[in-house]
């Protein structure tokens, strides 16, 4: 049961933080939008258009960086968990197996 929940919890921790990054990717365009429309309307004077350039380049490059973070991220996190279950499953096999081999093959 050890085994499963510490599957589990480690899902929920690599899931999460993949959400969480899709979730900021997608948020990136409407804040990006924003800013180009207050940019635009001289809100940001003071920043001089380098900065804002780079600012609003930032957003919409940020989208792909977060998206891919997550697609990574989900995928990390599946292969890991997936890698950590299998190593847990194959450790309690060898273990209940060990003692059949360890009296000559008879069942004791």
């Amino acid at each position: 049961f050890a085994t499963y929940a510490r599957f589990f919890r480690r899902m929920l921790v690599w899931m999460g933080a993949a959400m969480l990054a899709t979730f900021l990717a997608e948020a990136t365009t409407p804040y990006a939008i924003t800013f180009l429309s207050s940019w635009e309307s001289g809100k940001y004077v003071a920043f001089g258009d380098a900065i804002c350039c780079s600012v609003f380049v930032s957003l919409i490059l940020g989208k792909s960086a977060l998206g891919s973070a997550g697609a990574l991220l989900k995928h990390l996190g599946l292969a890991q968990t997936s890698f950590h279950l299998r190593n847990a499953i194959d450790h309690t096999l060898v273990s209940l197996s060990m003692p059949f081999f360890w009296c000559g093959g008879l069942i004791s």
